[in-house]
């Protein structure tokens, strides 16, 4: 029996757009990886249909030349991946690929999740909504056309209370063009994506991740996709979990179960400050971590307290050194814009940025994510309209805070990105760090973006 045709879509934009499910943005720094919807969803799928990815940021495609490859394919079904960076562009392409092909179109992200009347209501060329990429029982119910928890297919559709654990099947990592993701703080390429965890337990205000019922994955269903990466022989692991580190006992198992499956294994991750220690800091790299990624945000009390995240400057200096002692490189991840923002509170972010002691900094313009309390505070002051889809953190400020336009916003996040870089000691790190990994392209294709987008835009 013939299998039906369905294809995974990362649309085609004309920015570098990194689509995360839980968020989008442009791409500053030439950084790049898998959408991690559509390679989950490549493990449960694959034994029903006849399944093809196509991920036109990666491959660099226009949108006519994704149309043609889609025409050559010819899928009976399409789930698109989309989010807030692109979605205008990304509904155009739906549209254009309905009316020619007729295929059933999904889409999946956050996005269409907290706003699924509105797609509803406006877009009739949209089957469903894919609300749960980890549930199993997606294959069946998009085979045989049937509802289903995972899928929402009409408005004022509820959303379903999921288990509090999940597992799937083995993702397809290599049918996605590995060779064109690219984060040039990893050790090794090509790198792929995994995770251990949905959603995020902390509820930060501003934060959509915290918005999903947190949901964690079986450990022996994470080790069969170890053992199925060891086999590609890819040595190097982006875990896109909000937190990967909630429960220590389950890490620490995790982090042996690494050692043992697959020793020659690297990792990058998202953390906590407040749940680091010595211990598990010691087993992080012993593990093969190298690099942790820290949401220290804002150093101002009175703004974080609002949107519960409080990280005092002696505690990220201590777990950033703590993590230097063990090898382990730190990114900092840093938003400018609150609505309290002044220009002095933000001065002040940046000189915390500056004596935290990480060896990289992500400076982002806040943004009114779909779904999260911020966005409805938001739109109560009359700041955004309540339809306010198309939004970009890397681009620019879509709302003024108390003290500062939208332009001096966009200026002083670009002004922080020179103060932090722009320093004798990150220039050596820098070139040091690269240079280590014998990625001297890398090291001018950063200097070329960085000139490009903070150096040649004041």
């Amino acid at each position: 029996m013939t299998k039906k045709r369905l294809l995974l879509l990362n649309p085609p934009s004309k920015e570098l757009i990194v689509r995360d499910y839980y968020c989008t943005f442009t791409s500053r720094s030439n950084y790049l990886w898998l959408p991690q919807d559509l390679l989950i969803l490549s493990g449960i799928l694959k034994h029903k249909f006849e399944l093809k990815i196509i991920d036109a940021i990666a491959e660099n495609l226009s949108f006519n030349q994704t149309l043609n490859l889609i025409k050559q394919f010819s899928p009976h079904i399409i789930i698109l991946t989309t989010g807030s960076a692109s979605i205008d562009s990304d509904l155009k392409l739906a549209k254009s690929i309905f009316n020619n092909f007729k295929p059933d179109i999904y889409l999946s992200g956050s996005i269409t999740i907290f706003k699924k009347d509105y797609f509803f209501n406006n877009f009739n060329f949209i089957k469903g909504i894919i609300c749960d990429f980890t549930d199993n029982t997606i294959s069946d119910a998009l085979l045989n056309n049937e509802k289903s928890n995972s899928i929402l297919t009409e408005k004022n559709q509820s959303l379903p209370e999921p288990p509090p654990y999940f597992a799937y099947p083995v993702p397809l990592h290599n049918l996605f063009p590995l060779d064109n993701y690219n984060i040039y703080i990893a050790k090794n390429h090509p790198f792929t994506v995994v995770i251990t965890s949905i959603g995020c337990p902390f509820n930060c205000g501003f934060c959509v991740a915290g918005q999903f019922p947190y949901r964690f994955r079986l450990i022996d269903n994470f080790f069969e996709e170890l053992e199925f990466i060891k086999k590609l022989n890819i040595k190097e692991i982006l875990f896109q979990d909000p937190t990967f580190i909630v429960n220590k006992t389950r890490t620490l198992k995790i982090l042996e179960g690494i050692k043992k499956i697959h020793p020659d294994l690297n990792f990058m991750a998202n953390a906590r400050i407040e749940l680091l220690d010595r211990e598990i800091i010691e087993h992080l790299s012993q593990s093969g971590c190298h690099s942790l990624h820290f949401g220290l945000e804002h150093i101002v009390p009175d703004v974080l307290d609002k949107y519960k995240k409080t990280p005092s400057l002696d505690e990220v200096k201590y777990i950033v050194n703590l993590c230097h002692k063990n090898n382990i490189t730190v990114l900092g991840y840093f938003i400018i814009g609150f609505p309290e923002d002044s220009e002095q509170t933000v001065l002040k972010t940046i000189d915390f940025a500056i004596k935290s002691g990480v060896d990289f900094a992500s400076f982002s313009i806040l943004t009114p994510d779909i779904g999260t309390p911020l966005r409805n505070q938001l739109i109560q002051a009359g700041l955004i309209e309540n339809n306010t889809l198309q939004f970009d953190p890397s681009v620019n400020a879509i709302f003024p805070t108390k003290y500062l336009t939208p332009n001096q916003i966009y200026k002083l996040r670009n002004l922080a990105m020179r103060k932090f870089y722009l320093r004798l000691p990150i220039i050596f790190n820098q070139i040091k760090f690269l240079s280590n990994r014998n990625n001297f392209l890398e090291l001018l294709n950063q200097f070329k973006a960085f000139l490009k987008n903070y150096l040649l835009k004041i």
